[in-house]
């Protein structure tokens, strides 16, 4: 693939050069000049591996453009990311209610009507499970931070830290005081 594309682009170079000295010599034939010698430089990198790669300025231009359509739509999507969030639990709770509303819609009641039946029952189910739960989770809270402060309130010094000896060192060597 790459001998088929070297070729191709030699080819492509030959042509250019050839036009090059044609318009040379055209040119020189009219100013009456002599023509410019030409020489050819010696190679560093041999002519096998080296590859031309023309990158038009359209290019350069629509990468750009793509890039910061990128930039920019990341940005909107952050900026509406809530409202995304909330569609899709929205739609949650839809294909959660939507079964039995199909069902009670069989027995001739109205979808609207077992829509709202199910999410009142839904969230106040929720509700009085968050009433009666979180009174709890605050006595116990409150009961944890009142226990760790009994616990710690003996000490009056660093020394008195369970397991200071062993830590010790490791202190003094991480954070670089002498205690």
């Amino acid at each position: 693939m790459f001998d088929k594309l070297f070729h191709h682009t030699k080819k492509h170079i030959d042509k250019i050069q050839t036009s090059i000295q044609a318009a040379s010599s055209t040119e020189t034939i009219k100013n009456n000049t002599k023509p410019k010698e030409t020489t050819k430089h010696k190679e560093s990198v041999p002519h096998e591996h080296r590859s031309i790669v023309n990158i038009s300025t359209a290019s350069v231009i629509k990468a750009s453009f793509i890039i910061l359509t990128i930039f920019y739509l990341t940005q909107i999507i952050g900026e509406i990311g809530d409202i995304f969030i909330l569609l899709f639990i929205s739609w949650i709770i839809a294909s959660a209610v939507d079964p039995f509303a199909d069902y009670f819609e069989e027995k001739g009641i109205n979808r609207g009507i077992t829509g709202t039946i199910i999410l009142t029952m839904i969230f106040g189910s929720l509700g009085l499970m968050i009433a009666y739960v979180f009174p709890v989770f605050i006595t116990q809270l409150i009961d944890f931070t009142q226990d760790i402060i009994g616990k710690f309130s003996h000490i009056n010094s660093v020394e008195d830290i369970p397991f200071y000896d062993i830590a010790r060192p490791y202190l003094e060597k991480y954070l670089g005081g002498n205690e």
